[in-house]
């Protein structure tokens, strides 16, 4: 897993702040297919996810 998921302004995306993703793939309109560390894909803004900092 590489990425955070970051955003967490509805109840929705309160349920994902904070997990381990990875990005799949990139779209058009900003927009990135994520999938997370128990295989649950989500479709959402390249803004919404953060790179884990390497120690």
């Amino acid at each position: 897993m590489t990425h955070t998921y970051y955003w967490g302004n509805n109840s929705k995306r309160k349920t994902m702040k904070g997990r381990k993703c990875k990005v799949l793939t990139a779209g058009k309109m900003n927009s990135i297919l994520i999938e997370f560390e128990n295989g649950q894909r989500e479709c959402v803004s390249r803004r919404a996810v953060r790179r884990i900092k390497e120690a």
